[in-house]
């Protein structure tokens, strides 16, 4: 049995995990924290890393609104304003700060701004898609994979490196699953 934690940006691969568990005959028991984890598949690279890490892939980071919203598209400068200031009628959706894409989204656009406090914290993609998708106002992000007809994209970070971590060089049913997921 493997033991795996998917980061919220990482969502749209929990499918190949599957997947190459029924390939390899391994069991994988999803868990919640990282430290639980004999693999922690995440987007982006962490603000640490002191153990070994393996690209299984790549993602783009899509800040999204409904599809009916009056936005069009932004700049990297309109976004990282909209993100930490908020207003222009606009309701910014973020995940909690310890989540991947969150992470990755603070180091490549805020830069060291925080995000505005009107903003509302959604607890899974599902949750910021559904958000999105029921308000016209709304803006936030989500990995590229999971864009889908009821929001558009307003500006892309393109090609994230999807990340396969674990505590110690894998072995055995870990290295198997790694090994399926890099193919």
């Amino acid at each position: 049995m493997v033991t795996v934690q998917v980061g919220a940006g990482a969502q749209p691969w929990l499918g190949a995990v599957y997947g190459c568990a029924g390939q390899q005959a391994v069991t994988v028991r999803l868990v919640d924290l990282p430290s639980e984890a004999d693999l922690q598949l995440r987007l982006g690279e962490p603000p640490y890393l002191g153990t070994p890490a393996y690209r299984v892939g790549s993602d783009d980071l899509v800040v999204l609104v409904n599809r009916d919203s009056a936005l069009s598209s932004l700049s990297e400068t309109q976004v990282r304003d909209l993100f930490s200031r908020g207003g222009d009628g606009f309701q910014v959706w973020v995940y909690a700060s310890g989540e991947d894409i969150q992470q990755v989204f603070e180091g490549l656009v805020l830069r060291g701004r925080q995000v505005t406090s009107h903003a509302r914290l959604a607890g899974s993609t599902e949750q910021m898609l559904a958000a999105l998708a029921a308000d016209k106002n709304a803006v936030g992000l989500a990995p590229g994979l999971l864009v889908g007809e009821d929001v558009r994209a307003v500006y892309v970070w393109p090609q994230i490196p999807v990340l396969a971590i674990s505590p110690a060089e894998p072995e055995g049913a870990a290295r198997l699953l790694l090994s399926c997921l890099q193919e």
